[in-house]
């Protein structure tokens, strides 16, 4: 039999993740997360239920590592044109295909998404850390790499504080994006999505004021005096700062598109609030039947084991065998 090399392991690996992952994604957006088990995911995968837990614990490590499939895509450009970063009009590019992957995948994934976005208040802690360290984590550290390197050739202002801005970019669309395609599941902005990425990446580069003169910055970090209002001309302060007499009134229609965005991410809140009940630190103590979506079962004695007799979402009864253990370890320590 031929030795299979740690490269063609690798792959085969990958290759498997990915087909669990894209499996329990479908399960996931067609039965939401309460209801899927992982059986189905691995019928749906082509799988054996065991060949699962050999790549993933559970259901909820997989939910949490889905993401990552989409996001990767969409990270692609920084992390292969970044090294390569000479102008500002490089800069415009890769920040412009980075936004453009946000508004391409998020429509893409919305069922997924809205299950996904309901389900993470109600993982485990080790899950939601799980999920930061993947995820935004990541994600915001390859943009934060691209960012500096603007500011040490010259591309961007030297006070522009990078960890912020990394965050702060993809919110803009994320936020955006997710109001109209996955909490109310239609447009309120009649604009084609590549004029919402071009005019995102227009504000953050090079903003949208007129007539403002900023004073010559110090770097960031290195503590430099701020000149008050009272130094700055009108022209020179930002809007929060500018008198109600010499500042415009937004359009109507732009107070009540912002009214629209907080109440229904606020009504939003709460449904995902009401659907995963109680906090971490809360107890529940009753008698009687009660009825849980999962419960966590755990052996006194230690050992491998032999065989499963229950499935994830099978009922089960008192006093059936759920499990049968290796008994050497056990009968060690008897003999003991």
């Amino acid at each position: 039999m031929p030795r299979v090399t740690p490269e063609a392991r690798a792959r085969l690996e990958d290759t498997r993740r990915a087909q669990i992952l894209a499996a329990a994604a479908r399960v996931f957006a067609r039965r939401g997360y309460d209801r899927a088990t992982v059986a189905e995911i691995a019928r749906v995968a082509r799988l054996s239920e065991g060949s699962i837990y050999n790549y993933f614990r559970g259901k909820e490590d997989l939910l949490v590592h889905i993401p990552t499939r989409f996001i990767q895509p969409i990270l692609l450009p920084l992390l292969q044109q970044a090294p390569a970063l000479g102008d500002a009009d490089d800069l415009e590019q890769l920040l412009l295909a980075f936004a453009s992957g946000i508004v391409r995948e998020v429509p893409a994934r919305a069922r997924f998404l809205k299950v996904f976005l309901s389900a993470l208040p109600s993982l485990s802690p080790a899950a939601r850390k799980k999920y930061m360290e993947v995820l935004p984590i990541y994600a915001a550290g390859v943009l934060e790499g691209v960012l500096r390197r603007g500011v040490r050739r010259g591309l961007l202002r030297r006070d522009l504080n990078p960890v912020i801005a990394a965050r702060i970019f993809p919110g803009m669309l994320l936020v955006f994006v997710l109001m109209q395609e996955v909490l109310l599941g239609r447009r309120l902005v009649p604009y084609p999505y590549d004029e919402v990425v071009r005019e995102a990446v227009q504000i953050f580069l090079y903003g949208r004021a007129v007539g403002r003169q900023r004073a010559a910055p110090a770097p960031w970090g290195s503590g430099g005096a701020e000149r008050s209002p009272a130094e700055m001309s009108p022209a020179q302060m930002s809007p929060a700062e500018v008198s109600p007499q010499g500042r415009h009134r937004p359009p109507r229609w732009i107070l009540r598109l912002l009214l629209l965005l907080l109440l229904a991410g606020g009504t939003w809140a709460g449904v995902v609030s009401l659907r995963n009940g109680r906090g971490e630190g809360d107890v529940l103590t009753a008698s009687g039947t009660i009825e849980a979506s999962q419960v966590s079962v755990a052996s006194k004695v230690p050992g491998r084991i032999l065989r499963l007799h229950a499935a994830e979402g099978d009922a089960v009864r008192v006093g059936v065998p759920l499990v049968t253990i290796e008994g050497r370890e056990l009968q060690a320590q008897l003999d003991q």
